[in-house]
């Protein structure tokens, strides 16, 4: 057994040598004792090398470990570094723009410095790196403004269009009335395959959804793998 797992919970172990029987890569066994100190944790590495899971794996052996009585396991994992990079945007882009437009302050190492940059304070810099695909330095911090929600439920209207022209009609249509919207084209299907989503409309009474009826939890524990 690689040392570095010992640490973790027998279930997350037992998963993690079934499904990566050649053992943790460098970038997992060097951050993982630091990410379990509470110390921030800066992973850079190239892709494929197991950053995402890095820090995920982590959380989940520390929810596993929390007991019922402790309300059940929560886990936040928030990466916005890689979406500041190419300053991507969500269903609410028309109302709201990209991601960049909502950051409130960065931190930017360069060759020349560290440097905390905000759309009013060292702003070509700061415009530079959002959507800049890293090229202006290594951001290792980021504030935001965050949206409040009701609920974690939304109305929405849904309809089907039978061509592109359609749903790309009603999307621009809509974009006033919607904060969000959505739209794909399903190629393999026939007659009425281009559904568009959208929601809230602004100005509709009780625009936060009630939770349905029988739906599933917000939480709850995973099933893990037997140790034995």
């Amino acid at each position: 057994m690689t040392p570095v797992l010992q640490a973790f919970h027998p279930a997350v172990r037992t998963w993690f040598e079934r499904r990566f029987p050649h053992g943790p890569t460098e970038p997992q066994a060097a951050a993982w004792p630091h990410i379990r100190s509470g110390a921030d944790v800066l992973v850079a590495s190239p892709t494929g090398t197991g950053k995402t899971l890095t820090g995920f794996l982590v959380a989940i052996d520390a929810a596993l470990r929390r007991t019922a009585s402790a309300g059940g396991p929560e886990v936040v994992y928030i990466s916005p570094l890689r979406a500041l990079a190419a300053d991507v945007h969500g269903k609410n882009h028309h109302r709201d723009g990209s991601i960049c437009r909502h950051v409130t302050e960065l931190t930017l190492v360069t060759p020349g410095g560290t440097h905390v940059v905000a759309p009013d304070r060292d702003a070509e810099l700061f415009w530079a790196t959002g959507g800049g695909m890293g090229l202006t330095g290594v951001v290792t911090r980021a504030a935001f403004r965050l949206l409040p929600v009701e609920t974690t439920w939304m109305r929405v209207d849904t309809e089907r269009f039978a061509d592109l022209d359609g749903v790309m009609a009603a999307m621009e249509e809509g974009d006033a009335r919607y904060r969000y919207s959505v739209a794909w084209v399903d190629c393999t299907a026939g007659g009425r395959r281009a559904p568009a989503t959208r929601g809230p409309e602004r100005g509709r009474p009780g625009r936060a959804a009630p939770r349905p009826p029988g739906s599933p939890p917000r939480r709850g524990a995973p099933t893990w793998p037997s140790t034995s």
